[in-house]
């Protein structure tokens, strides 16, 4: 990996990364075009995709994939001053806007706004700021309820429910669908270690010391194993 350097001081930024394969990206963070400065990135393939970046926020603008080609297709982006994406156009002139409420969050999308084929989705939350209702464009609701922050219940529009049930930590521990047939998950304090479906079949899940995934046991007793490399970067299973 190398990073950039400006004035014999390193910026902290990737300018070139070899990957496991051998392949290697690079990105110029200085790629002027019609005096506009935008970020190139260089795929392992020669393919190109272009960033170019909103004046008043760290976000996105657009964006330019297959660049320098005849297929290169562009997604544009328009934030308000805090920075939210208010509108996304896709290279076929295909635009959504979303709206917000005053805490930020997402209470209205609308795709082709403006034409016969306008769609809106629309959100509510709680007081605790989590999602209570989605709204689709046939105007058929779908309700969240909860018990200490964790989803307790979905209620589709057809009035099906879902249930769900989590532990004094906030993990999810037993959910049963419309038809009542429940799974359980099994955790050892943060790692999830089974999974027993409403058949009662049960997969076990093994952790090495740094909570990564090292076996996999079917309801059978047939074992995957996985290895790491001195990277982290997971190896090919074992069984």
């Amino acid at each position: 990996m190398e990073f950039e350097v400006v004035n014999g001081i390193s910026t902290g930024r990737v300018i070139r990364q070899t990957q496991a394969d051998g392949g290697k990206i690079s990105i110029d963070y200085a790629h002027v075009v019609d005096g506009v400065s935008g970020t190139l990135v260089t795929e392992p393939d020669g393919s190109k995709r272009r960033i170019v970046f909103d004046a008043a926020t760290p976000y996105p603008a657009s964006e330019t994939s297959a660049y320098g080609t005849a297929r290169a297709q562009t997604v544009t982006y328009q934030r308000n001053s805090y920075g939210q994406l208010t509108a996304s156009v896709d290279p076929l002139g295909r635009r959504i806007e979303y709206v917000y409420n005053a805490d930020g969050q997402t209470t209205q999308v609308t795709s082709l706004p403006g034409t016969p084929k306008a769609r809106v989705v629309r959100m509510t939350y709680t007081a605790d700021g989590d999602l209570a209702t989605i709204t689709d464009p046939l105007n058929r609701v779908t309700r969240l309820t909860y018990a200490n922050r964790c989803v307790a219940s979905v209620t589709d529009p057809l009035n099906r429910v879902a249930t769900f049930q989590c532990n004094a930590a906030g993990q999810l521990v037993k959910s049963t669908d419309p038809l009542q047939r429940s799974q359980q998950l099994h955790y050892e304090g943060y790692d999830l270690v089974g999974v027993t479906d409403p058949l009662r079949r049960t997969i076990r899940f093994r952790h090495d010391s740094f909570g990564r995934l090292i076996a996999t046991e079917d309801s059978s007793g047939n074992v995957t194993r996985r290895e790491y490399d001195a990277m982290g970067r997971a190896t090919s299973p074992r069984f």
